[in-house]
């Protein structure tokens, strides 16, 4: 009984694959007549950069390309669009954003947008740092 079982499970998950295997098939096609190209939609999509835009104007272009990536290739792990969104963000943002080592990409878009104010929850200030203790040698 129990190998039927195992038989079962083993047939429902190969069905399960079979039709994402057909949807996705049939979302590429759709898309290739319209002449939508796979490769370089995904070549837009690594190469994305940030430039002069804001944070949020970045993300809404990231997300347009990443639905589109995601048709035919759903099997990426949300760890390669954060590390594409965050490489794709101006230096002086992407640093401190790398700092707090964003796993999520909710995360990596709330560090972008502030990513002074993120950072041991304090807000960014303008006064000078004042050390008070002095190291003498002995």
């Amino acid at each position: 009984m129990r190998a039927q079982f195992d038989n079962l499970m083993s047939l429902q998950a190969g069905l399960r694959h079979s039709y994402t295997e057909l949807v996705e098939g049939q979302k590429a096609l759709q898309m290739q007549m319209q002449g939508v190209d796979p490769g370089a939609i995904l070549g837009e999509f690594n190469t994305l950069q940030q430039g002069s835009s804001t944070v949020d104007h970045y993300f809404e272009k990231f997300e347009e390309l990443r639905s589109h990536v995601i048709i035919f290739h759903c099997d990426f792990p949300e760890s390669y669009f954060v590390t594409c969104f965050v490489n794709g963000l101006r230096p002086d943002i992407k640093g401190p954003v790398l700092s707090l080592h964003p796993t999520r990409l909710h995360q990596a878009l709330a560090f972008g947008k502030k990513p002074g104010t993120v950072c041991w929850g304090h807000p960014p200030t303008d006064e000078p740092y004042l050390q008070t203790n002095t190291y003498k040698p002995p």
